[in-house]
């Protein structure tokens, strides 16, 4: 069986090389590699020519075996015969308990919490702007460790009650070579006691490093996102902490809605003073240790992928670059 990967961020320069392998290579199965990502069909640049590669699999009576890492797509995902896709929706999960963040963070100060929680943001997407800006409304800001590094609105959205400015912690991410900094997490971070997650995506139930972070280092999470991700995150094993988080938001289609019920949660938290939190710990620190423990072994990678060197897309780079058009 001859298989020709490819990685999904393949440079715009590298375009009509991936074309022409695709339109003379000899293969059996064409794997678009792209589990790092839930819109697979419009990553980086690879949207200018994802047409042209679909019409060359239908001319070759090929098929497109994507590798994704989204579990569900909610709207905008392409249908197509000669599309399969396989999704490898814990990738990110397994990605950062490979060790990425090991020596990024030091262990949390679980009975000396300077913060109620922390909230990290860097790309401005219009879901994150709604969100700090109701973050902004309930008076949270100030009882959080916050970060934001884009600075100004782009556009995007209008600001009610959030003044846009730049807003960094002791991480120094520069926010011009953002992958650089992926696994580097603020001091700040060990110090607060739960995390408000904004996920890359609402429109799709989509892990990523943003999620698996929290689980993996033992601190009590809920994400603004698509509805329905936190009931995904049970299905996949993890427990819920129910003890201290009310998870009726998940079921709100409504997305300021849903925001606003998950900053509740936070607003109750924001209420007690920082010398309770450590009884709040204590209350689920059994379900902590055990979903560290769970999403250190779990692993649903494709199957298609079961033949395959696992070096060949499972190297030390986050990024596969160097794999791109390997025929196996």
């Amino acid at each position: 069986m001859k298989y020709l990967i490819v990685d999904m961020y393949l440079t715009q320069e590298k375009h009509e090389e991936f074309l022409h392998k695709l339109l003379v290579e000899e293969y059996d199965v064409c794997i678009f590699f792209s589990p790092s990502e839930w819109e697979y069909w419009f990553t980086v640049h690879f949207e200018r020519i994802w047409h042209k590669a679909l019409k060359i699999i239908k001319q070759r009576n090929k098929k497109i075996d994507v590798i994704t890492g989204a579990h569900k797509v909610l709207s905008g995902e392409p249908i197509d015969p000669d599309i399969r896709v396989h999704r490898w929706d814990t990738y990110w999960i397994t990605e950062v308990s490979k060790g990425y963040i090991k020596n990024s963070v030091t262990n949390s100060v679980i009975n000396n919490y300077s913060y109620h929680y922390v909230y990290l943001n860097n790309n401005a997407h219009h879901h994150r702007q709604q969100l700090i800006d109701l973050v902004a409304k309930h008076n949270l800001l100030k009882h959080g460790a916050i970060s934001w590094h884009n600075g100004g609105t782009n556009g995007f959205y209008d600001f009610k009650y959030f003044n846009p400015v730049k807003m960094t912690l002791t991480d120094s991410f520069d926010g011009v070579h953002p992958y650089k900094h992926l696994f580097k997490l603020p001091i700040e971070y060990g110090h607060s006691f739960a995390q408000l997650i904004s996920e890359t995506t609402v429109t799709a139930i989509f892990i990523t490093e943003k999620t698996a972070i929290p689980l993996l280092l033992g601190k009590p999470f809920l994400v603004a996102t698509a509805p329905g991700f936190h009931r995904y995150l049970r299905d996949l094993g993890f427990e819920l902490y129910t003890e201290i988080f009310n998870y009726s938001f998940d079921n709100e289609p409504d997305q300021e809605k849903r925001f606003t019920m998950v900053l509740e949660n936070f607003e109750r938290l924001c209420s007690l003073p920082l010398e309770e939190l450590p009884n709040l710990y204590k209350k689920i620190e059994s379900k902590i240790e055990y979903n560290k423990q769970h999403a250190m072994k779990i692993n649903n990678s494709p199957v298609i992928l079961n033949d395959l060197p696992e070096r060949l897309w499972y190297d030390d780079d986050w990024v596969c670059n160097k794999y791109m058009f390997k025929t196996v």
